[in-house]
């Protein structure tokens, strides 16, 4: 149903004021360019025509929703009928200007977040990548799609569709619902360009410093290579490939030639896999024309897809698969179906697809990278499309034979069971969302026999064998604090990282350095400034600025009760005094706050002889309690009368 709403009514949940029954109403979308409606209504007696005026809001199927809503911008009136030209109601936020607005360090989410706050309007992105733009009296749909450098469309990048007041602005948009089509016949319906000019079947790479690869073929052939009459050889630079030698501070490099090769080689077999190796195409197809063809049914499946979809295309002239994407959309609002597709792959060109390879510095070759820069998110992203696209078939077949495979589905998004599940002979697909062109369910978790993908995975225990790339994350908002344990053998736990820090309980910390942030006083006649501690051995050593490491030094007789220089490596409980000292044997030992030195009686007792005075209370053996002295140099007498003189903290003296 076709209908409109006067320009004063806003209430677009309700039916419009007047329902439309135009000749035709045909929508044409083309990927990250203009949308437009265009309708024609006859003068009709009932008067339906006369609501047809500029700023009118016309509701209409399209290939996103059952409803979706165009504001008229201009209308056309001659004899016996009225054209209407509209566009989607989101373009009304060109309305509102940006006074002084800067997105700045913001992924796409967020970028959006701020552009349309305190508007009518909401928008939704998958773009991670990070960038800043400046909007200063700017219209909000030229922020976002403008020519300008600082467009949402230049700085973030993406593709755009609109959703009523919402606009998806993804890597991509569209989906993969393994449409296929064979070109190549003769028909008037399908006119069909394939170019030759960016085709590349030979590739002579060179890396930085004009490095090649070595003997009398330096070159790397595709697997098409047969296919066509002719080779068509390029040199091919990548400049991110260098030695060491080469490479800068921030820079990767290789170690030798050989690597470098290797290396150059992974390079031009990438190029093939994103298809430089493939002719261009773009395919027109009247689907109203041809569906009065004989071979229909072979294409009848293009009239379901929408902008942005992908279209596995075969050239029969070359027999050569070419992947391509709905570019633009001719939509027959009235039919609810295409009339007309642009089926092309010319955005994907060889300028932009060498820029992707060889812009990025210091990328490692196994990398998967795309125009923003992104990495892991895209490879991740590669594999669920991967997996989602051979288990279409399986979907498709669901419903016709129940044996293979079964569709559950919950379409009501009220439903507490909303959501869909296909399971049958290959795995099984799970979506608890629909796409955003609301045609098809956004399959996000799968498993079939080679394993399972999915965006997010829950699980109790989980067995694997190597978790590779990425960041693993534990706890954060609303999965409270994070604990890591590393278990032996046996089970036990011999290692825990949590908020409170790493505790090792068992093994051995080897090659490791720590530094010391504070600097602090040691010895009682001199001072030394402590920077790290050094773990060898099994032995922890303190290392002052001038790299001699502190001892303990004993000046006087044993009963005179002297310790003049007592070093900050106390806290290294069993410290001792150096083999072979014509003193005791003594011992540091820590005691909460305080440190206190004792004669080791030999029989698992010790003798307090001295502390060092802290917030706590030391009690020495010798007959003598000092409380309440915080490091205060003199001479004090103690309840028992004894004398006590402290220096630098230390108890040098008892009389």
């Amino acid at each position: 149903m076709i209908e409109i709403y006067e320009k004063s009514n806003v209430n677009y949940d309700s039916n419009g004021d007047m329902t439309l029954f135009p000749t035709s109403c045909e929508l044409e979308a083309v990927l990250n360019g203009e949308w437009e409606l265009e309708l024609d209504h006859p003068i009709d007696d009932e008067g339906r025509w006369r609501y047809i005026i500029p700023d009118a809001v016309v509701c209409c199927p399209t290939f996103v929703s059952d409803r979706q809503l165009f504001r008229i911008y201009e209308t056309i009136k001659n004899g016996d009928s009225i054209s209407a030209h509209a566009r989607p109601i989101f373009y009304d936020c060109c309305n509102t200007l940006l006074i002084d607005t800067r997105p700045t360090d913001k992924s796409g989410q967020e970028a959006l977040n701020i552009i349309l706050s305190g508007t009518l309007f909401s928008g939704s992105s998958d773009i991670t990548n990070h960038s800043t733009a400046y909007y200063v009296r700017t219209n909000i749909m030229n922020a976002i799609a403008g020519d300008d450098d600082n467009s949402f469309l230049n700085r973030w990048g993406g593709e755009v569709l609109f959703d009523n007041y919402t606009i998806s602005i993804n890597r991509e948009i569209g989906n993969d619902y393994g449409v296929r089509a064979e070109f190549g016949h003769n028909l008037e319906s399908i006119e069909e360009t394939v170019n030759y000019d960016n085709l590349i079947t030979r590739i002579v790479p060179v890396a930085y410093n004009g490095y090649m690869l070595d003997g009398n073929e330096p070159w790397v052939d595709s697997s098409n290579i047969s296919k066509y009459a002719n080779i068509y050889m390029r040199e091919i630079k990548f400049e991110d490939v260098k030695l060491k030698e080469d490479a800068g501070e921030d820079e990767e490099g290789y170690s030798d030639l050989a690597q470098l090769r290797a290396a150059l080689m992974v390079k031009c077999q990438q190029m093939f896999k994103n298809g430089c190796d493939l002719p261009a195409v773009n395919y027109k197809v009247n689907m109203i024309q041809l569906s009065d063809t004989v071979e229909y049914a072979e294409y009848q499946l293009l009239e379901t897809v929408g902008l942005g979809d992908t279209v596995y295309c075969r050239h029969a002239g070359i027999d050569v698969d070419v992947t391509a994407r709905v570019i633009r959309v001719s939509y027959d609002c009235i039919n609810k179906r295409n009339g007309e597709i642009e089926l092309g792959n010319f955005q994907d060109d060889y300028f932009s697809r060498i820029s992707d390879v060889t812009s990025k510095v210091s990328q490692k070759v196994d990398g998967v990278i795309d125009g923003n820069g992104s990495v892991m998110a895209d490879k991740i992203a590669g594999i669920i499309d991967a997996t989602k696209a051979k288990l279409q078939a399986q979907k498709d077949i669901a419903t016709q034979q129940d044996v293979r495979a079964i569709l559950f589905e919950d379409i009501d998004r009220n439903s507490p069971t909303y959501g869909a599940m296909c399971l049958g002979t290959m795995g099984f697909q799970i979506a608890s969302a629909r796409t955003a062109d609301n045609r098809e369910w956004d399959w996000r978790t799968f498993g079939t026999g080679s394993g399972f993908v999915a965006d997010q995975i829950v699980a109790g225990k989980m067995l694997c064998d190597r978790i590779s790339g990425g960041t693993l994350t534990l706890g954060g908002n609303g999965n409270g604090n994070g604990v890591l344990h590393l278990l032996d053998g046996n089970g036990n736990i011999i290692a825990e990282m949590d908020v409170t820090g790493l505790k090792i309980l068992k093994g051995l910390i080897q090659g490791v350095q720590i530094n010391i942030a504070d600097n602090f006083i040691v010895g009682a006649d001199g001072t030394t400034t402590l920077k790290k501690a050094i773990i060898t051995g099994g032995e922890l050593n303190m290392v002052s600025e001038n790299a001699v490491s502190p001892k303990i030094e004993i000046t006087s007789a044993l009963d005179e009760k002297i310790f003049t220089k007592v070093y900050a490596h106390f806290i290294s409980l069993g410290a001792r005094v150096p083999s072979g000292s014509s003193v005791e044997y003594y011992e540091a030992h820590l005691s909460g706050d305080s440190i206190y030195v004792g004669v080791n009686n030999g029989d698992g007792t010790s003798t307090i002889k001295a502390g060092l005075i802290g917030r706590g209370v030391v009690t020495a053996q010798e007959g003598f309690e000092c409380g309440g002295i915080s490091g205060i140099d003199g001479n004090f007498t103690t309840a028992d009368g004894s004398q006590v003189t402290v220096k630098g903290g230390i108890i040098t003296r008892i009389r």
